[in-house]
């Protein structure tokens, strides 16, 4: 096993964090303090890739000038840029004959960055006779998005001892975007606001979690789904006092009773009534039978987060089937208010919220 660590990936976030947990963990509190540590910036200012390949090249066959070893540090390189040029390539791969046979004992290397292709040399190198850790960034297109986020949400959680409700790990599945550094932001800043308790209730997160287009959009629509005729209309108050954008709003919404409609098709295929507890509607999910399971294949009632899903059709069991089919409709009406300027935003969203809600 060679002293080497590759940390990359197209989560920055998550790079940067790891490669600053690990330096401090070889090199002290303050790694740039420690004359053992030399730095080379993948990232800096007019130098080409092959010229900080060099660099490192050399100073990996320069022996420790303090103690018996030394810790090299390649921060921020740009994998990316290799292919694009001779000079980086060949660079790279005198870096693998050295990993793989004359590599100095004495000598810790750590490479951090991003743009790197997993089928490279390097990366199989590192992972067969080095370090790698690969963070990949959740892309908001993939279906598995808001599942991969409630991951991190979890995982966090879990290294803090922390516990949080279903409802609020789905609330920041769903408004803080793909980002790790804005999700990793929001449970610190909710950690230290619980402190002491060791519970994060969804309360806790709309008291505290930044008010971004994602939150307001969020909380608009969850109150609408709930009939909460004040809670819409005070969300609505927020909403406009740090001017987010009624579109943007509208688009949760829209997609909100859009999967209210999907849930309840799938729940009347499956002979679930809209009365179901949340026992017998997950069990009778869970055993579909093959032939149903092919028909609703990709479908959310099957792909979904189970929480979520109960909660659409939970949430949906207080509109009836028309009553939907005309929310459907004033939201299209709503929004082609909002895109023409043929309205006033607020008060065409305060109308919208007092027609949802009314029973």
């Amino acid at each position: 096993m060679t002293n080497f660590t590759l940390i990359c990936g197209s989560d920055e976030f998550m790079v940067r964090s790891k490669a600053t947990e690990l330096l401090t963990h070889l090199c002290g509190e303050r790694p740039e303090e420690n004359p053992s540590l030399e730095i080379i910036h993948g990232d800096a200012d007019g130098v080409k890739s092959h010229e900080s390949l060099n660099m490192l090249l050399g100073a990996i066959n320069t022996p420790a000038f303090f103690g018996d070893a030394k810790v090299i540090w390649m921060k921020r390189f740009d994998f990316s840029q290799v292919s694009k040029s001779k000079s980086a390539k060949s660079a790279i791969d005198t870096l693998i004959a050295l990993l793989k046979e004359q590599f100095p004992s004495d000598v810790n290397l750590v490479i951090d960055g991003s743009g790197i292709d997993k089928r490279s040399a390097l990366f199989k190198v590192a992972q067969k006779i080095g370090k790698c850790h690969y963070f990949e960034k959740t892309d908001v297109k993939s279906r598995d998005w808001e599942k991969n986020v409630r991951v991190k949400v979890m995982e966090f959680c879990r290294d803090n001892r922390l516990n949080i409700a279903q409802d609020a790990a789905a609330f920041l599945a769903e408004t803080c975007g793909t980002g790790s550094g804005r999700v990793i932001g929001e449970l610190q800043k909710l950690m230290a606001y619980v402190h002491p308790r060791t519970n994060i209730t969804l309360e806790d997160c709309r008291e505290i979690c930044s008010v971004t287009p994602e939150a307001a959009a969020w909380a608009f629509a969850n109150e609408l789904a709930r009939q909460n005729e004040k809670g819409a209309l005070r969300v609505l108050n927020t909403m406009f006092e740090n001017r987010i954008k009624a579109t943007n709003v509208l688009s949760m919404v829209s997609n909100t009773f859009q999967d209210m409609v999907k849930i309840r098709a799938a729940a009347q295929l499956l002979s679930i009534p809209n009365n179901a507890n949340q026992r017998r509607f997950e069990s009778t999910i869970a055993s579909v039978p093959p032939q149903l399971k092919e028909k609703l294949e990709g479908h959310m009632i099957i792909k979904g987060h189970p929480f979520r899903v109960w909660n659409i059709f939970s949430q949906s069991a207080r509109f009836a089937d028309d009553k939907l089919a005309k929310i459907l409709t004033s939201l299209l009406k709503v929004n082609r208010q909002l895109v023409s300027g043929g309205a006033d935003d607020r008060i065409a969203l305060e109308l919208l919220a007092l027609e949802i809600c009314s029973r």
